[in-house]
């Protein structure tokens, strides 16, 4: 896979990585929760968002 520089090529990794998934029967970890994770904590205005009450 090449550099993540653009949408379309985010695009297709996660298509990627959710078709792996899909051979995997879902069995081990998940990369697209793994990114999720990591992207949550480093970006200030996520962080900010999690702080916030949860809405009803």
């Amino acid at each position: 896979m090449g550099a993540l520089d653009s949408f379309e090529a985010l695009q297709a990794w996660a298509d990627a990585t959710v078709e792996h998934r899909e051979r995997l029967n879902g069995r081990g970890e998940c990369t697209l929760g793994t990114l999720a994770g990591e992207l949550s904590t480093a970006d200030e205005r996520s962080i900010r968002l999690r702080r916030q009450e949860p809405r009803g």
